[in-house]
């Protein structure tokens, strides 16, 4: 299951409004599926600051819309591994 969700930033004001956050929670047992570290540099590329682990992220990021959020989906569609 993929789910993205849209938060207005709270608790930092100097970033303002117009700032979200996010977190990415990926089980170890998954990891064989997705690179979490690929998927780490795809957002950086789009312009959303963080980091983590190899199974978690967090960072914050512009505001995200929806089609930002249809990009993050997209990538993690086109980019999860099947079981050989």
């Amino acid at each position: 299951m993929i789910r993205v969700e849209r938060h207005p930033h709270r608790g930092w004001p100097q970033q303002g409004p117009e700032r979200s956050t996010y977190f990415v929670s990926l089980a170890p047992t998954l990891t064989e599926y997705l690179d979490l570290k690929a998927f780490a540099a795809w957002l950086k590329e789009k312009g959303l600051q963080g980091g983590g682990s190899g199974t978690t992220l967090q960072g914050g990021a512009p505001k995200i819309d929806l089609d930002r959020e249809y990009q993050i989906k997209k990538w993690l569609h086109d980019h999860a591994r099947t079981k050989a």
